[in-house]
């Protein structure tokens, strides 16, 4: 907890990613008692961790979709839509990356895949897929860094769909074709 005392204390109160990015660093070591103590600090002082945000523009109109979110009205489509691409990824030998979703200690991998599959940029390209144009690539804007399964999983759909994905995060673009990506993957 000593890290957790010495950041807060240095100006990262007001800052949501702090708290977030300490819970997932004490989660990937296993300490469950720090993430449930950082976790209490973020209750105690009011803070909220910023929810994953992704947006595109079709024809002309901007949709913006939240993780897990099922506010949009093609919500059905863009869901089975999900679904086809799951299948796709499995047959493809995809395996999830669940190192960046271990927020519970007990939470069981499906429920861990369920919710890396929810992410607002895999609801975003799939909501792409089912408007997308012949040969105009799916343009994506994240709030957020893109996990290091939601990048894997593009790639795999940039192959799988023969499209190009750019996807505009936090801290770059990544032009994903043929699945690979500009970044080298890194990121």
């Amino acid at each position: 907890m000593d890290m957790a005392v010495q950041i807060l204390e240095f100006g990262g109160e007001e800052c949501s990613g702090v708290y977030v990015l300490l819970s997932r660093v004490y989660a990937s070591a296993q300490q469950w008692n720090e993430v449930g103590l950082i976790r209490n600090l973020m209750m105690e002082r009011g803070i909220a961790k910023e929810p994953g945000c992704s947006s595109m523009e079709i024809n002309g109109v901007s949709h913006e979709f939240f993780a897990g979110d099922t506010s949009h009205p093609q919500t059905n489509s863009i869901y089975q839509t999900l679904y086809e691409i799951d299948e796709k990824l499995d047959a493809a030998g995809y395996l999830p990356d669940v190192s960046q979703a271990p927020m519970v200690e007990d939470e069981a991998c499906d429920d861990k895949r369920n919710t890396l599959r929810l992410h607002s940029e895999r609801l975003a390209i799939a909501f792409g897929l089912l408007n997308r144009k012949n040969g105009v690539p799916i343009r994506v804007f994240k709030n957020l860094r893109v996990c290091n399964d939601c990048h894997q999983v593009t790639k795999l759909v940039s192959r799988l769909y023969n499209m190009e994905i750019i996807v505009r995060d936090r801290t770059r673009f990544h032009h994903f074709k043929d699945g690979l990506c500009s970044c080298d993957d890194y990121w």
